[in-house]
């Protein structure tokens, strides 16, 4: 993300205390983010803080990049989950990653048991577009009936 991004973020975190924000991000952003702008990644990491209920943004996946699976053997998306995972947790070690959220063609059949052992308690499907932010949109009522 380009200088400053994070800060508009949060600022507009700030302003709007009713917003909860879902965080995929790949993992070696936050070293950098970390070491180029220290003070929004202090402020990233206290709305990480908190209870599930209480902190206001979560981090979601924890894969290295934003792998596609069904291309993968599952060895590589092990080691896509253990680097992932690691680096995440060099930059917050003491923040829980509960949540995997995938998207495009991230599906594969061996993917729930993956999750289960590396302690992921759900999963969560994103719709296909790919751009900085996206809000999934309701259903086409007139295709659905």
């Amino acid at each position: 993300m380009p200088f400053g991004a994070w800060r508009d973020v949060l600022n507009m975190m700030d302003k709007s205390p009713g917003w909860k924000v879902s965080l995929d991000i790949e993992p070696e952003s936050w070293s950098v983010l970390r070491q180029g702008d220290p003070e929004a990644f202090a402020r990233i990491h206290k709305y990480l803080h908190g209870s599930t209920e209480t902190s206001r943004m979560e981090i979601i996946g924890g894969s290295y990049s934003q792998p596609i699976f069904w291309a993968f053997s599952g060895e590589s998306m092990i080691r896509q989950f253990e680097t992932g995972l690691a680096v995440t947790r060099e930059s917050f070690p003491d923040v829980p990653i509960n949540t995997y959220a995938f998207q495009e063609p991230c599906v594969t059949s061996a993917l729930p048991q993956i999750l289960l052992s590396f302690g992921y308690k759900q999963a969560v499907l994103l719709n296909n577009l790919t751009a900085w932010g996206y809000v999934a949109e309701g259903p086409d009522a007139e295709v659905i009936k």
